[in-house]
Order: C-alpha cells, then sequence, then structure tokens
C-alpha cells in the first residue's frame, strides 16, 4: 500500500494524467494500492463512454461543490498535483510497472500535464483559454488547481443575468420594423389625404376642363355605384356631350358620395350620375327610328313601343324615317333627357302660317329644314310631323353664328292657325331709333355744357372713349371754337330718322339713319345777321346686342333696352343744307 501522494505520482507515470476525483476515491477506497490504478483507469473510461451517450454534463448548470466527498476529492486532487515529485528510485515498484515506467518517459515528453490542464479548462470553463490565461497556467506548471480561479469566476458570472449584445440580425429586424411602421404611417396619411372628399371634387374639376371622358373617370350611377360603361354611352354623343355634373357643384360637395373603398382602407368617393330613360312610341309602320345617328329598330304597327334605359342625362336627336302611305316621312325630336322623357314620333299632318322678325329665316322641323321665309312669313301645307317635333325660325350668318326663334311643338299648332316665331335677339326699326336718338340726346347735352354726360357707357360701348361719340364731339367743339369763317353760339341735335336694320351677326347689327344738325348764329362780336344753318345728314353705325341682364339694360323712352353703339360705320354725307342766317 501507497501514499496517497505516491498513488497519485503513479497514477500520472502509468497513466497520462491525473485522477479524477471518481478514480481518486476508488483509490483511496482500495488503499491507495498500485496495482489497481489501471482497472480504476479503465473502469473510468468505460464509465465516460457511458455518460456520453447520456445528456452531456454542463458544469455552468451544476455546482462545482456538489457533494462533500467530491469536494475533499478535489482538494486533495490539486494539492497532490502541484506537490508530486517524479522519483526514479522508488525500488519497491514492481517489475510489471518497467513497461509502465518507459511510458511515463513517452508522456513527459508530450507534455501530459498541459495537455491534461486544457481538457479540464475546456471541460470545466466551457471554452478555451486565452493566451493570458494560458500563461498563467504554464506559469503554475499547469497545475489543475490554477483552473479553480477561471470555474469561479465562470460561475460567478454565470448567476448573474447579463443582456446579450443584439446580433446584427436582430439589429436589422428592429430596424426593418421600425422603418416599416413609419412607412405605413406615411402611406396612411398620404392616402387619407389623396382619397378625401374635396381632393377627388379637385382632380374632378381638373379632368371637366380636359374632356367629357376624363371626367366620366370620376362618376358612377345613382342607382348601383357601377361605373359608367362605353357601352352605357352606346347612344351617347360623346364629342357633344356635357358632364352631367358641373365642376363647381362636385367643388360644393354636390352628388358626391361615398360608393366603396379605395385599398381595403380609404373611402372611395365619385360623383353620382341619376340615369335618364327614354320611352319612344310612333303610330306608323315601317319607320326607321336611330338615336344620335345610332338605329335602335324598324316600327312594325301602329303601336311600336321602345324603352331606353340607363342612358346618360343629355340633349338626344330622335328620329324616325321611312315612307307612310306614299309619302316620305323624316320626323327628327330633339329631346334633353333628365329623367324618364317620353318620345312621341307619332306622325301628325298639319297645315298652318308662319310669321317671324326674321325676315330671311329658315324654318326648321326638328333637324329638318323646311323652307325658306321670304319677308318674315311662309305658309305650310300639309306637313308631316312627329306630335313632339319642335318647329322653330332660324338664321345663319356669314360669320358662322346663328340665331333661333322660340319654338313651339307640333302638338300645340292648330291646323290652319297662325304661328308667330320671333327671336329676342332682332333689333327692330323702333327700337334702333330709340337708341340712336337717345345717343343724340347725350351729344345734346354736351354740346349745351361741353361736359362729359353722365351714364355714357350706357349708350355708347367704352363711353367716351366710343369714335362714334368722339366724332361727333369733334364736329361740336370745332363749330362751337374753331369755325373758320363764323363760330356757332349753339348746336342741337334733332329729326333722328332710322331707315334700315340690317342683323350681320347673331348678336351684331348696322344701323343706318338720318339726323339733322342745327348750328345757332347770333347778333354781336362784329356780326350783324343772325340765324340758323341746317344740315340732314345721313349716317351709319354698328350696334351690339349685350345680353339679357338686368344690369346690362337701359331705359330710355320710357323703355329698357340691351343694345350699345359700337362704332361709326363709314363717314356721314350731308343730305341737304337750309341756311336762314341774314
Amino acid at each position: 500500500m501507497a501514499s496517497k501522494e505516491r498513488w497519485t505520482e503513479l497514477f500520472n507515470q502509468v497513466i497520462g494524467r491525473p485522477p479524477t476525483p471518481d478514480e481518486f476515491m476508488a483509490g483511496k477506497a482500495g488503499g491507495f494500492l498500485p496495482k489497481d490504478i489501471k482497472t480504476i483507469a479503465q473502469a473510468h473510461v468505460k464509465e465516460s463512454e457511458k455518460k456520453a451517450e447520456e445528456p452531456t454534463f454542463d458544469i455552468a448548470e451544476e455546482s462545482l461543490e456538489s457533494s462533500p466527498a467530491e469536494r475533499e476529492a478535489a482538494a486533495e486532487i490539486f494539492d497532490v498535483a502541484e506537490e508530486a515529485v517524479f522519483s526514479t528510485n522508488d525500488t519497491s515498484q514492481s517489475e510489471n510497472l518497467e513497461s509502465s515506467n518507459s511510458q511515463t518517459s513517452q508522456v513527459k515528453k508530450e507534455n501530459p500535464a498541459q495537455k491534461e490542464w486544457l481538457i479540464a479548462f475546456e471541460k470545466y470553463v466551457r471554452r478555451k483559454p486565452t493566451s493570458r490565461e494560458f500563461q498563467e497556467g504554464k506559469e503554475a506548471n499547469f497545475s489543475l488547481a490554477s483552473i479553480t480561479p477561471f470555474v469561479e469566476k465562470r460561475k460567478e458570472q454565470g448567476s448573474v443575468s447579463q443582456a446579450k449584445p443584439w446580433s446584427k440580425r436582430k439589429k436589422f429586424g428592429i430596424i426593418f420594423s421600425v422603418s416599416f411602421v413609419v412607412v405605413l404611417v406615411f402611406a396612411y396619411m398620404t392616402g387619407t389625404n389623396y382619397y378625401s372628399k374635396e381632393s377627388v371634387a379637385k382632380r374632378y374639376n381638373s379632368a371637366v376642363r380636359k374632356s367629357f371622358n376624363e371626367a366620366l373617370k370620376y362618376q358612377v350611377w345613382s342607382d348601383n355605384y357601377k361605373d359608367i360603361t362605353e357601352k352605357d354611352l352606346k347612344y351617347t354623343d360623346t364629342k357633344k356631350a356635357t358632364v352631367a355634373v358641373s365642376a363647381e357643384e362636385a367643388l360644393n360637395g354636390a352628388h358626391l358620395e361615398e360608393v366603396g373603398k379605395e385599398l381595403l382602407i380609404f373611402p372611395k368617393w365619385r360623383v353620382v350620375v341619376k340615369p335618364a330613360s327614354a320611352d319612344i312610341t310612333s303610330n306608323a309602320s315601317g319607320l326607321v327610328i336611330s338615336v344620335n345617328g345610332k338605329k335602335i329598330g324598324t316600327t312594325n304597327s301602329k303601336k311600336y313601343q321602345k324603352k331606353l334605359n340607363h342612358l346618360y342625362p343629355g340633349t338626344y336627336q330622335f328620329k324616325a324615317s321611312g315612307k307612310v302611305d306614299g309619302q316620305t316621312i323624316n320626323l327628327s325630336a330633339n329631346k334633353k333627357l333628365t329623367s324618364t322623357e317620353q318620345i312621341d314620333l307619332g306622325v301628325v299632318y298639319k297645315s298652318f302660317e308662319v310669321n317671324s322678325n326674321l325676315k330671311d329665316g329658315d324654318l326648321y322641323a326638328g333637324n329638318n329644314k323646311i323652307a325658306s321665309l321670304t319677308d318674315g312669313t311662309y305658309n305650310v301645307k300639309e306637313l308631316a310631323l312627329s306630335k313632339t317635333t319642335d318647329v322653330y325660325v332660324q338664321k345663319t350668318f356669314a360669320d358662322g353664328t346663328t340665331v333661333k326663334s322660340e319654338s313651339i311643338e307640333a302638338s300645340d299648332i292648330a291646323n290652319d292657325g297662325i304661328v308667330t316665331l320671333d327671336s329676342d335677339s332682332v333689333l327692330d326699326r323702333d327700337t334702333a331709333n330709340d337708341l340712336i336718338s337717345a345717343a343724340y340726346q347725350k351729344l345734346s347735352y354736351y354740346a349745351s355744357n361741353e361736359k362729359t354726360p353722365n351714364e355714357l357707357d350706357s349708350i355708347f360701348q367704352n363711353g367716351n372713349q366710343n369714335k362714334f361719340y368722339n366724332d361727333v364731339k369733334k364736329t361740336i367743339d370745332h363749330n362751337l371754337h374753331e369755325a373758320k369763317i363764323r363760330n356757332a353760339d349753339s348746336i342741337s341735335f334733332s329729326d333722328v330718322d332710322v331707315t334700315n336694320v340690317s342683323q350681320t351677326g347673331k348678336d351684331s347689327y348696322t344701323v343706318d339713319f338720318t339726323v339733322v344738325y342745327s348750328f345757332y348764329y347770333s347778333y354781336g362780336n362784329g356780326h350783324t345777321t343772325s340765324g340758323y344753318i341746317k344740315q340732314k345728314m345721313s349716317w351709319s353705325a354698328h350696334v351690339k346686342y349685350v345680353g339679357t341682364s338686368d344690369n346690362d339694360s337701359y331705359s330710355y323712352g320710357g323703355k329698357s333696352y340691351k343694345y350699345r353703339i359700337v362704332e361709326p360705320n363709314g363717314e356721314s354725307k350731308t343730305l341737304s343744307t337750309d341756311n336762314s342766317v341774314d
């Protein structure tokens, strides 16, 4: 039996490493017999292989001081490892250990203490030593006891919960999440503004200014909130159509309704349009019916009916053409549809007389020209008409503008009756005469007072800048102050007489007239004669119709007129002169 120090030294020499706590305790139980060293070491190897199949022992999860016996063994091992000295003079060793001595010499060359120290360090500290820690172990001759401070330090660190630094992946995840939330908030705020009722109204306003088709993108039917498609516009003339809801109405919030969701989140605001419809009837068979130039069918009985639904509000032209009782029929009716309208293309025969202040205008039934008036009159004989056809007189001028009279439906025309179809935009002779007379009243005021009359622009366009006014004003100034022979003492105007009125455009006219200029000369200032020189002048003026607003009208002669003198038409001419100065 050997001492524990000697047994530990022999174990290290034979096995090439210090005994583990379990091996040390097994040796102690056997009385530290050298012959048991290999048996104990082999048993430890088998046990280690068995434990390798079991869950790995984690020193971070178990206390290094798990039991008094283990603490005692560990202390004895570490103490023996530091105090052990290899001896070569022990003669009590048996012959069977000679081979072991040879093995020990080889182990020493390989520095088994360093190897065991590294294995123990990684096992208990659970990491490889740093260069500094390795140097400390080397300075301690790789004593296993030198590992203890590192084990204790790790134990202390393991007992304290420390925040681990974020990994790059975690940092990226957090940054991405925050950025994503910011983008979502920004997108939501942007979307809330873009899809708001006010923003949609503004975009609709811009679209209306571009074209009818652009505006349609913001419109839906009021009865089903569906988009207005090309199929719905089959009978609509999109080139001439105007939007059913004006931009001004939309900007004021009218006809704007929420019809769904945009991107599943934002309200979908659209301009809602109430659809119109037309109930078409006819009492004649064999007529081809068309709407805005597109055929919808042919009448096959005297009780023909056809209904068109979901029409875009606006003006439509309905036509029926064919032969009835051998007579060629071309019926036309223009109707503005805003809801359900009855369109009667039934045939009626009318005879009547037409009178109009559009003296040389043309008589129309719907879009069909019937005849031209002569001196403002025409007699119609057995004219085939639709009951709802509008009859009117229209005149087209050289500048391309047109003037249309009031209209009357065929059903309201009495057979063999007289129909008067006048236009409000026609300047008659009496109205023109009052206008020219009022102009010379203003000029008479200037001649008497040599001051600009009030409300001059109510007669003359552009007031005192008007050329007609200034031409007569110069005549007054010259004859009162700059005459070559004798200055007049006063000037007056009388006997205005309009001789002809010609309409040259929708709101433009030429008025021909005569007027008498009276120049009075008195005694005095070296003159021994007195009397009048009266000149009858012929002149012409361009006149303009200014509208129907009361603000644009002016009263003179007890009447309210809506015309202005624009400029003179050529130079005035003297027709006669009466001189009574003597």
